[in-house]
């Protein structure tokens, strides 16, 4: 009897002696503690929250005559992946100007679903379709963007967020004309 609890004894230290080094090499959490992070993945692999928020200005275009447009742009919907998101993007501006004896001052408020593709995550184009009303005449919208993240960070999971720069190129097609309006933007974003 004293042999077999001895000779257990023993086989165990032996047993538990030999799995000591590899279990050095596998870290496993305690409860509660957080993991490690950097076994964490790098880059997502799903879909997640984007938003992002700019203000912009640039002429409003027509056969009218010729408005200076200022305003800002909201963005929150889907990051599908890395490469392609789709989102809600409302607009509220305020336009002036005019020419000759004619002078006109309005607001304009809008949104435009909208499809985007980044490229190396630096590059972004985009467009989609929208409705707009510009004081009292309202229609259909069409909606282009395109730009750039000069300045951007990834988090450890691998969300980017940064300073958006670049153009948005809208068609209002309206009854009374066609607006055209390239409004050059800054802001942020988070995809």
């Amino acid at each position: 009897m004293r042999f077999g609890l001895s000779g257990l004894a023993l086989m165990t230290m032996m047993s538990v002696s030999a799995r000591a080094p590899a279990q050095e090499t596998i870290e496993t959490p305690t409860e509660g503690a957080a993991p490690n992070a950097s076994a964490l993945p790098t880059t997502p692999r799903g879909m997640r929250f984007r938003f992002g928020v700019s203000a912009g200005a640039g002429p409003l275009l027509s056969s009218l005559p010729t408005f200076i447009y200022g305003g800002a742009d909201l963005r929150f919907g889907l990051q599908m992946n890395d490469l392609f998101g789709i989102y809600l993007q409302p607009q509220l501006g305020f336009y002036g100007g005019g020419g000759g004896n004619f002078a006109a001052f309005g607001g304009l408020i809008g949104g435009s679903v909208l499809g985007e593709v980044t490229f190396w995550d630096r590059l972004f184009v985009g467009g989609g379709l929208g409705y707009g009303i510009l004081n009292n005449p309202s229609g259909l919208e069409l909606h282009f963007r395109a730009g750039a993240y000069p300045a951007m960070s990834k988090s450890d999971t691998g969300r980017r967020k940064g300073l958006m720069l670049g153009v948005d190129f809208r068609v209002h097609l309206l009854d009374v004309a066609t607006f055209i309006a390239p409004t050059f933007c800054i802001g942020y974003e988070s995809f």
